[in-house]
């Protein structure tokens, strides 16, 4: 009996296809849920802070300028 690889090199793309299936699955049993509210006030402030980084920023950039 000849050993090869096939099993093995199924595998893999075998387990990403399961988990992108699980993933898409998933989302639509949730498409139906409402998303959660949005504070005007808040987000409004978020985008004014924001506005002060001059872009392209770095993550610790941003967070200097809380």
């Amino acid at each position: 009996m000849v050993n090869n690889n096939n099993g093995r090199d199924n595998q893999s793309p075998a387990a990403d296809r399961r988990s992108c299936e699980r993933a898409i699955t998933a989302e639509l049993e949730r498409r139906d849920e409402p998303e959660p509210p949005v504070d005007p006030p808040g987000l409004a402030f978020f985008e004014t802070d924001l506005g002060a980084v001059e872009l392209p920023a770095t993550v610790d950039e941003v967070r200097n300028d809380e």
